[in-house]
């Protein structure tokens, strides 16, 4: 039998630095724990971390009793919580009823655990109603998010005194689940011979709910002899111990940043940056092209899956948009809309509007409108709002009891925008934020979620690699995480920005970070804060075309436009956004059109191929891109070829592995292919003195033959 699981992660709060041309706002935040209980919590516990932690100052709306106040901050109502919060509030004490006016109270911790929520069921058991994912495809998944990162559903319920449930006593939580829902419920939403006939929106009823909770050490605290976190920690272990308690703990010592707009300090980033929008008139990419390329798969797509995206900033300024671009907004406050629930928006206007007065509270706006298309898309491909539904949340917590007002962003902060994404089904997520010390609920809770978060190298010019300059989550990316994409910017001319962070192991691409047009600010803007939202948009788009969550990654790296010179980061390579998202297409670069990839059909041999004049055949379904080198040879061009493959067929579900090949003598001349944009009547050879690159499509024939994703066959 498991013992009781306290899951406690200890952190610490962090200042905001904005890597930008304005002045550092705050400094930096005392220490504070972040826990999370997995099971009932103990009273000694419970008792010991409100009276460890700094009260905080919070107001009781109005016609709210104190009970149900704290019931709904905490959960729950603990009798020896009570007692503390009533020994810092003694008015209440004497009036705990509901109130015509709002009050306000000093709020110490409270370990959150969701009993407040529980409901009857109609098998007379008494649990909590949550959602399940169309990709759980077991109940670990969900208890995960719900109760915690080490539950299970082999997970005992333990059976300490004083804090358990006797019905729930010593059954796991498979069998707890079971006896909560209608008889076969775990059947029919993870059978996956069942699961395709259920309903997209499902719940199951929990036992117990519990969220992340945050304590900051109050060093005035009256009967409590610890002084430092370390302190607070073992005296946790000290009271746990009587109950078998379990629990983890890691201590955090570091600041949060927000990337703002990049400082351009050296002439290569001014002549590369201020010199892109007049010498490259289609910068940051060509929405036309994009456009057309996105009708061409949405012809043949049957179904596309409109996406959630979420920017994590610092809030959404609606006001920004006038006329036309109004109609990409969405807010909770409008009904009716002719753009139904997509478009850009915000859920909460209370809690999402940036501060005013903060420097930088144009930016959650500036990066949004990025990704909605603000750099040029939204204006060609009009129907853009169908297919994403963007909302954007403040991270920025404001202190208005100093002057000038402190703006912060805490570790709260993060936590509570993770638990947004899982509520609302988020399927990408943009950060422009870092912090020097690890971020480890943030990993943990992406793998709890089928989320993609992209995330910015950086502005500091610094290389990301562990131990040197850590930054994370953009030291998260690279080839161990299929979930988070990390990005650095590149100029104008192609090259790496000389304020862009890199890394050849967890950078993963470069994007446009230069003069990114949006209709925000007044000028252009600067930043891998802006390079992030670009990649943003094309995993969105990917999403929304059904391309599988563990090959979005695969995607981008296979349609890069690889150049040596980008070595600072691991593919090697800069964004391509038309060779991302033609799908149902093979895309040829050819060195006499440079820049200008066409649409076709290549047309191999066989089904095996040999690319090499010395080398291995491989199936066609395993080659993702063929890369062109040109040299100068004795006066002479000289030509050899690079093949980007998989090492084995995929199977459904699978996170592929890319491989390249070192650079060879081919076999053949060049390539037959046959030319579709605009259409040409016959297939012809393209010799490799001619060719870019080739990127073969994502949907093939032959569904037994793919590229690696799931889709109706091609033409």
């Amino acid at each position: 039998m498991s013992k009781l699981s306290l899951h406690t992660i200890i952190g610490i709060a962090w200042g905001i630095q904005a890597t930008c041309a304005v002045p550092e706002v705050a400094a930096a935040e005392p220490p504070q724990l972040i826990i999370r209980a997995t099971s009932p919590v103990p009273n000694p516990v419970t008792e010991y971390v409100a009276k460890v932690s700094k009260p905080r100052k919070v107001t009781i709306p109005p016609t709210q009793s104190v009970e149900y106040f704290i019931r709904q901050r905490c959960g729950s109502y603990s009798p020896v919580f009570a007692n503390t919060f009533y020994s810092l509030n003694e008015p209440l004490d004497k009036d705990r009823g509901p109130s015509k006016s709002p009050r306000d109270a000093n709020m110490p911790a409270c370990i959150i655990w969701g009993l407040f929520r529980q409901e009857k069921n109609s098998r007379g058991g008494v649990g909590i109603p949550v959602p399940v994912l169309s990709t759980d495809k077991s109940l670990d998944p969900v208890l995960r998010r719900n109760v915690g990162l080490k539950v299970s559903a082999d997970t005992i319920w333990s059976c300490a005194q004083a804090v358990t449930i006797s019905a729930y006593c010593g059954k796991t939580y498979r069998q707890l689940v079971e006896q909560l829902n209608p008889p076969g419920t775990l059947d029919k939403f993870f059978d996956p011979q069942q699961q395709a006939q259920q309903p997209q929106e499902r719940q199951l009823v929990l036992p117990l709910v519990t969220k992340p909770s945050h304590l900051e050490l109050d060093p005035n605290a009256k009967d409590v002899a610890e002084k430092t976190l370390q302190d607070v920690k073992r005296k946790i272990e000290q009271l746990s111990e009587p109950y078998g308690a379990e629990y983890e703990s890691a201590i955090f010592d570091g600041r949060i940043h927000l990337f703002g707009a990049a400082d351009l300090q050296t002439e290569k980033d001014k002549k590369g940056c201020r010199g892109a929008i007049v010498e490259r008139p289609d910068w940051p990419y060509d929405a036309n092209r994009v456009s057309s390329v996105i009708n061409r798969t949405l012809e043949r797509l049957d179904a596309p899956t409109p996406v959630t995206v979420t920017v994590m900033d610092t809030g959404l300024d609606d006001g920004q948009f006038i006329g036309d671009e109004k109609k990409f907004l969405r807010t909770d406050t409008v009904s009716g809309s002719p753009y139904g629930t997509y478009g850009m928006g915000i859920d909460d206007t209370k809690v999402t509007k940036p501060a005013a007065d903060y420097p930088l509270a144009w930016h959650g706006t500036a990066v949004a409108d990025v990704l909605a298309g603000g750099s040029g898309l939204r204006g060609q491909f009009k129907e853009l709002f169908k297919y994403l539904k963007i909302n954007v949340i403040n991270l920025i917590t404001s202190d208005r009891n100093t002057n000038p007002p402190k703006f912060d962003i805490v570790p709260e902060a993060i936590v509570r925008s993770m638990d947004f994404t899982d509520v609302n089904r988020v399927a990408v997520a943009n950060v422009s934020i870092g912090s020097t010390t690890s971020l480890d609920q943030l990993e943990k809770l992406l793998q709890s979620q089928n989320l993609i978060l992209v995330a910015a190298a950086g502005n500091e010019a610094q290389n990301v690699q562990r131990g040197e300059f850590t930054t994370y989550p953009a030291s998260y990316g690279g080839t161990h995480n299929w979930q988070i994409i990390t990005v650095a910017a590149h100029d104008g001319n192609n090259a790496i920005a000389d304020f862009s962070n890199y890394s050849n192991k967890y950078v993963d691409l470069v994007a446009p970070g230069c003069a990114i047009p949006n209709k925000i600010k007044l000028r252009p803007a600067d930043g891998t804060s802006f390079a992030a939202p670009l990649v943003s948009m094309t995993v969105a788009l990917l999403r929304a075309f059904n391309v599988e969550p563990r090959h979005i990654k695969m995607r981008l790296q296979a349609t890069v436009d690889f150049d040596p010179k980008l070595e600072q980061v691991l593919w090697s390579g800069r964004l391509n956004i038309v060779k991302a998202l033609a799908l149902y297409d093979d895309v040829l670069e050819r060195r006499s059109q440079a820049g200008q990839p066409r649409l076709g059909e290549w047309v191999p041999s066989d089904q095996r191929v040999q690319l090499c004049e010395v080398g291995d055949e491989y199936p066609v379904s395993w080659i993702k891109k063929i890369i062109v080198d040109q040299t100068i040879v004795n006066g002479a061009p000289d030509y050899k070829i690079r093949i980007v493959r998989l090492e084995k067929q995929l199977t459904r579900g699978e996170k592929p592995e890319l491989t390249m090949d070192p650079a060879c003598k081919p076999a053949e001349r060049g390539i037959i292919f046959k030319f579709k944009d605009p259409p040409e009547p016959d297939a012809i050879e393209v010799p490799w003195s001619d060719i870019v690159d080739l990127v073969p499509r994502y949907f093939l024939d032959n569904q037994d033959n793919k590229l690696g994703g799931e889709g109706p066959p091609k033409e």
